[in-house]
């Protein structure tokens, strides 16, 4: 049971948790329970285009053309708005569930340690199976 529960603990240690970075609360129009997220602040990004501008400087006249400023200017034609949900655990949930599962483990090498104080009558049970089967 000692080598299971270190296999437990050694897989809820590799679980993902949600990023620190986000500020998340459950969202209970996905899921009842509270175990999916969602991002507080949704993500907003910009989409932008490149146009040029042009600005005359000189009026051009019959013998000269016209002198010309031109440059590129990036404008703001749309916004992005990224919302963001996740399935994976908090971290104080994750430490939680790793605890308990370390208590358990402490709980078990005690009750294997008293074990191996005791004594144990051998006893055979065979003849008792096999009776019984034969009965």
């Amino acid at each position: 049971m000692e080598t299971k529960l270190k296999k437990l603990r050694d897989q809820y240690s590799k679980i993902p948790t949600l990023d620190p970075s986000i500020r998340w609360e459950p969202d209970l129009t996905q899921n009842a329970d509270g175990n999916v997220y969602r991002a507080v602040n949704p993500k907003k990004a910009f989409k932008t285009a490149k146009t040029f501008m042009h600005k005359i400087l000189v009026e051009p006249t019959e013998h000269h053309p016209a002198q010309v400023e031109k440059w590129e200017e990036t404008i703001n034609v749309g916004v992005y708005t990224t919302e963001m949900w996740s399935g994976t655990m908090t971290s104080a949930r994750k430490a939680e569930i790793i605890d308990k599962i370390g208590k358990l483990l402490r709980a078990v090498k005690i009750a294997r340690q008293r074990a191996n104080d005791q004594e144990v009558e051998s006893k055979k049970l065979s003849d008792k199976i096999f009776d019984y089967i034969m009965s």
